[in-house]
């Protein structure tokens, strides 16, 4: 069961991908990007549950605050566009 939920997981991540690089806006890009990452997380936390090794799991914490800081930049540079 674990291994069809990496799989998902990694499917979902792939059309992210997918989205990110044919997205008609940044808008897209960045909500993308935000789904890439959250899948990137699950992925780690599962593998982390299927080996029964808590090492990894502080990966998800430093994605999950490099994503939210990313989201921030991405949302700041496009509202200073947008007024310009």
């Amino acid at each position: 069961m674990l291994e069809f939920t990496l799989g998902a997981l990694g499917v979902g991540a792939v059309l992210a991908l997918v989205r990110m690089a044919i997205g008609p806006s940044v808008q897209d890009r960045v909500v993308a990007l935000d789904v890439a990452l959250v899948c990137l997380m699950s992925a780690v936390i599962v593998d982390a549950v299927r080996r029964d090794d808590p090492t990894y799991l502080y990966v998800p914490v430093v994605v999950s605050v490099i994503g939210f800081v990313a989201t921030l930049a991405a949302t700041k540079y496009l509202n200073q566009e947008s007024q310009s």
